[in-house]
Formats: structure tokens, sequence, C-alpha cells
């Protein structure tokens, strides 16, 4: 099986939440437990909007998701 470097990456690239935020654990550690409950939410969103067809709600999901998943490092996600 073939994978790319892209599938091997962690979801969170921890040097970029640093570089973003400084040695900040407890920070860093607040900022994903915020995230991760609204990008699950959102997801489930996007996901509903698929199964409708709703290619508008689709995308407004997705650029919603965009972001906030840049700010934390979760550049798999953002792009």
């Amino acid at each position: 099986m073939n994978t790319s470097h892209a599938d091997q990456a962690p979801p969170v690239d921890l040097q970029a939440l640093q570089s973003l935020f400084g040695d900040d654990v407890e920070l860093q550690r607040s900022l994903l437990k915020q995230f991760v409950p609204q990008a699950e939410n959102d997801i489930g969103e996007m996901e509903q909007a698929l199964d409708q067809d709703d290619a508008g709600q689709v995308s407004f999901f997705a650029h919603k998701l965009k972001s906030p998943s840049r700010s934390v490092g979760a550049n798999r996600l953002a792009d």
C-alpha cells in the first residue's frame, strides 16, 4: 500500500501550535479542548448537509472549520 506523507502526519502539528502560542502547554490544551467539540459539531453539520445534497451548507461548514483548524495546528483539516 502506498501512503503519502500527509496520511502519516499527526492530526495536530504540535510545532505549529507551539510557534503560535509559545511554550504555554496549559494554553495549548485549553485551546484544543475548545476546538475539538466545535470541530466535531461542524463536521456533523457538514455530514448532514452532504446527506441532504446541500452544497452551500457543506461549503459553509468547510470554510468555518478552516481558520480555527489552522489556529490550533490542525493543518490537514484546514487544507
